[in-house]
């Protein structure tokens, strides 16, 4: 029995595109929907360019000599880091971790995604409620950051809405 292919190797380029390579003779076959990939898959010809719908790339390599394809080989599409929002004052500076980082961010709880390009501190306007997104090529959105501006509160009675950070004044 003919030796099978050495499972493909799936690279992210981290410039929005996948690479996935095999030995010299072998045909690749891939998925990006989850579900493994068969000789039936789509045949891997270019770099596969990323959108927000592929979350994991799968991927066979297969001789013509070879009886059965090889294992199975999974990159699953690493997520950007929640991004950290921080006050002083009315000044907020959101950071993200993740490198090459683009931080939206958008001043009110609305359900759209925010919008608007974070290029450095900004005055919060005495904004309710910050919430922050970031992406960067060859990762899948972050999820969203909040930040709640503190209440103060002068007894527990006072405190009737749980959306927010609370401090008890005295004690």
């Amino acid at each position: 029995e003919p030796a099978t292919a050495a499972p493909p190797t799936i690279t992210n380029n981290f410039d929005g595109t996948i690479s996935i390579t095999a030995e010299t003779g072998a045909t690749i076959y891939y998925t990006t929907d989850g579900n493994d990939p068969t000789t039936s898959s789509s045949v891997y010809s270019t770099d596969i360019t990323l959108t927000d719908a592929i979350t994991v790339v799968k991927a066979i390599a297969k001789k013509s000599t070879d009886y059965f394809p090889s294992i199975v080989s999974t990159y699953n599409i690493h997520v950007c880091e929640r991004p950290v929002i921080s006050v002083s004052g009315t000044t907020a500076t959101i950071t993200c971790s993740t490198p090459n980082a683009i931080i939206h961010y958008a001043l009110d709880d609305a359900s759209t995604t925010p919008s608007t390009l974070y290029e450095g501190q900004f005055d919060t306007g005495g904004a309710e409620v910050i919430r922050a997104i970031a992406t960067s090529l060859g990762y899948l959105q972050s999820a969203v950051a909040y930040y709640f501006p503190s209440v103060e509160a002068h007894s527990s009675g006072e405190i009737t809405n749980m959306n927010g950070r609370y401090i008890l004044a005295d004690g």
